[in-house]
């Protein structure tokens, strides 16, 4: 179903019926499974997009709210305490933006990279070259 593209209203006299079960990876020819895997490459792209794009969200928010923080100190002569508090968010807010965007693997990205694993063993089992 994901091949329809409706520019418009989609309407139907009467019942709809497909039929069509979904098929096993190992069922797919060749450049059916080329397909596939260009397909998944293309959404996990997106969700990559998606999740740095939040990180990115949250690291401004971070970044903001420390610099009000260090200011805040600042104006009320605890440099030290101002200093500290620059130095924390220049280490822990890239890291966290990191950890974040691309080590917490959500159970989509983890569905979609398994299944791109075994397009490539299956290509392989087939002797088809990169």
């Amino acid at each position: 179903m994901r091949d329809i593209k409706a520019k418009r209203d989609i309407n139907i006299n009467g019942d709809l019926n497909v039929n069509e079960s979904p098929k096993m990876l190992i069922q797919c020819t060749t450049e059916e499974l080329l397909e596939e895997k260009k397909y998944r490459k293309n959404i996990l792209s997106g969700e990559y997009k998606k999740r740095a794009k939040i990180g990115l969200i949250f690291l401004s928010i971070a970044i903001v709210f420390g610099l009000f923080i260090s200011v805040w100190y600042q104006l009320n002569g605890k440099v030290n305490i101002s200093m500290f508090t620059i130095g924390i968010i220049t280490i822990l807010t890239p890291l966290g933006f990191t950890w974040i965007t691309f080590f917490q693997e959500s159970e989509f990205i983890q569905r979609q990279n398994y299944a791109l694993r075994e397009i490539s063993l299956i290509l392989q089992e087939r002797n088809y070259n990169f």
